[in-house]
């Protein structure tokens, strides 16, 4: 998982333009306007990457360059968020067309100003197939169930599972064996406590009792135990 473009967090901006959910003309927008800090169309002809393997499933190219969405397109992503549809739009007209697979971190299109005035990325998420859509991936939100039934913050959902999917911390050998040697000694002590626990068990009925807490302490020792697994 990634963002759809490079340096995302140091060198775009979602703030000069329509963020998601903002009120506009025609009822809610439905993603982000993705802006170079440079203002201006400093960001035409910027790579707009995939932010996942997928499948180019849905493309406009000459259908309406000047107006709407422009040139955009639709790639079909799934993974333990279920199946998403990414939706980029205003590109140059060199976006790649539908169907086909593409892996993350691929080129798929441009920034352009195409069916709008100044260049932005507009970058939305499907929650549902567009095709089964009103205008299909021309769909806009009129209203506020519309937005929140088909839509979701594009820039939110890959925030959360760029973080889920963070691949797990590495060790060495190294220290894999002080570990294990560690879990051993552990083990040790505590045979070697059940062990003195149950001969002082056996104490004549003249002497005190063991005191129960003991069994208890060692008993939830053993617990932290089993659960290292290595």
């Amino acid at each position: 998982m990634r963002y759809p473009t490079n340096n995302f967090k140091t060198e775009w901006n979602t703030t000069a333009g329509y963020g998601f959910g903002n009120k506009v003309s025609y009822g809610f927008h439905e993603g982000v306007d993705i802006n170079l800090n440079g203002a201006g169309d400093s960001d035409l002809g910027k790579e707009i990457f995939a932010i996942a393997n997928g499948e180019l499933v849905y493309w406009h190219g000459a259908k309406h360059p000047a107006t709407g969405f422009g040139y955009h397109s639709v790639y079909k992503i799934t993974g333990p968020w279920g199946t998403r549809w990414i939706h980029e739009a205003h590109c140059l007209p060199d976006i790649t067309p539908a169907p086909r697979l593409i892996k993350e971190n691929e080129v798929i299109a441009h920034a352009g100003k195409s069916g709008t005035q100044f260049v932005h990325i507009h970058f939305s998420i499907f929650k549902v197939d567009p095709a089964t859509l009103p205008n299909g991936i021309d769909t806009v939100a009129n209203t506020q169930q519309q937005l929140n039934d088909w839509w979701e913050d594009p820039i939110a959902f890959i925030e959360k599972w760029m973080k889920t999917l963070e691949p797990m911390a590495t060790i060495t050998q190294k220290e894999l064996n002080s570990i294990i040697a560690a879990r051993d000694e552990n083990w040790n002590r505590y045979n070697e406590a059940l062990k003195k626990i149950e001969e002082l068990s056996k104490r004549p009925e003249s002497c005190p009792p063991v005191n129960p807490i003991y069994k208890e302490t060692l008993q939830k020792f053993k617990q932290l135990l089993d659960g290292v697994q290595l």
